[in-house]
């Protein structure tokens, strides 16, 4: 295939991908719209103000909010390259190469967040009773109140699948930035394996990020794989500890087990006791019967 005919062939396929994502970025607007007219209908239902509108109400600011934050990628058609920095090595000076300004589709890992929202809208915590009981005990469902929730329950599920989706995410960043500037982490693989041993703290050496792009996405990964390291490390101490049954039922065990040795030890003590002052008796008794009186 000629090289021409290649790049047209790749250009086509990266707008498509770029519209695939265009129609996912209106999807996920429209999303957030339905979602906060939704709010301002329980706000209306509860208070019985049918003239509050949204820009009335404190939902707007949000909701812009969102709506830029989802509507942030490169739409199709737009080919342009963008100057990155390249760390040089052994103190060699910083050289610059041009990427594609698809790089900065990076940005629609944010949207993300949509997993937590749904997760705290069909959570147990969130239904009308638990809100019922929320109001006497001072407690509004949050999100941070759900995910310790989920973690509580469900230590061993939850922890694992949402480690595994972050490092997936971020090896396909280091991907999308380091392939410019090394042709092997254009391989997703050997930008897997990249991230993985830079999360374990290994570090080979055989493959660095040398884009500032692809060395904050591995300050990342290390930065959560350490909060998930202790999390992980709090689960298991948490789950090796007694519960108040278990605490209760060994701290009985351990006070028989201590009354039993007792009596031991005193029954040894008479018997040592009564045989010395027997053989006293046997040689001397009465000296053995003075001491006695």
């Amino acid at each position: 295939v000629a090289p021409d005919v290649q790049r047209t062939h790749n250009a086509a396929a990266r707008n498509v991908a770029k519209g695939v994502l265009s129609v996912c970025t209106l999807a996920s607007c429209a999303l957030v719209v339905f979602y906060y007219h939704t709010k301002l209908a329980q706000v209306r239902f509860r208070c019985a103000v049918a003239r509050l509108t949204m820009w009335r109400s404190p939902f707007w600011r949000p909701l812009l909010l969102e709506l830029a934050i989802n509507a942030l990628h490169v739409p199709p058609f737009v080919d342009a390259l963008l100057p990155m920095a390249v760390v040089g090595e052994r103190h060699q000076p910083a050289t610059y190469v041009n990427v594609h300004v698809d790089v900065l589709n990076i940005i629609v890992f944010v949207r993300l967040y949509h997993a937590l929202r749904a997760i705290v809208a069909h959570s147990t915590l969130n239904g009308v009773s638990s809100r019922f009981i929320g109001v006497f005990a001072v407690t509004r469902t949050k999100p941070l109140l759900v995910v310790k929730h989920l973690v509580d329950r469900h230590p061993l599920l939850v922890l694992p699948l949402t480690f595994a989706a972050l490092i997936f995410a971020d090896a396909y960043g280091v991907k999308l930035c380091e392939r410019y500037a090394d042709a092997r982490l254009n391989d997703y693989a050997n930008a897997l394996w990249l991230t993985f041993v830079s999360l374990t703290s290994v570090g080979y050496g055989h493959m660095i990020p040398r884009t500032v792009c692809g060395r904050f996405m591995i300050v990342v990964i290390v930065t959560v794989g350490l909060v998930f390291s202790s999390l992980v490390i709090a689960v298991v101490a948490r789950s090796l500890a007694f519960s108040a049954r278990e605490e209760k039922y060994v701290s009985v065990l351990r006070r028989d087990q201590l009354n039993r040795r007792t009596r031991e030890l005193a029954a040894r003590l008479l018997q040592t006791t009564y045989r010395y002052q027997r053989a006293l008796r046997a040689h001397a008794p009465s000296r053995v019967t003075a001491r006695l009186w």
